[in-house]
């Protein structure tokens, strides 16, 4: 929800409430931008703990690199239509070799019930 300062002044326990009851965010606003949040402290909480972790994600993520989206093997993610035929596998060279698994003896693995009549 978004509040004016000088609503905000008038309803300063009301929007606590809001903030400490409900969960909501409340951002105050002067001469309609946004100024400063309300927000509930689990949320600052979460944002403390993120702003921790964020530099040791960077720092991992300095130490490979940067992927090259034309590189053989990295094709479209599964369900984006923006790199056209998301249905072939593309050329053998860039599928997973397919593997044999043998059955297990029989006996040796969970049985399936049989159907009822």
């Amino acid at each position: 929800m978004k509040v004016s300062l000088r609503q905000a002044e008038k309803q300063l326990y009301a929007l606590v409430a809001a903030v400490e009851q409900g969960g909501e965010r409340v951002v105050l606003t002067r001469s309609g931008r946004p100024v400063a949040t309300l927000l509930p402290v689990a949320a600052l909480d979460a944002l403390d703990l993120l702003g921790r972790l964020l530099p040791d994600v960077a720092e991992v993520a300095a130490r490979f690199p940067p992927l090259d989206p034309e590189a053989p093997g990295l094709g479209p993610a599964p369900g984006d239509e923006t790199h056209g035929d998301t249905t072939s596998d593309g050329p053998a060279e860039n599928r997973a070799p397919e593997v044999s698994v043998p059955s297990p003896p029989p006996g040796s693995g969970p049985t399936e019930p049989e159907a009822s009549p």
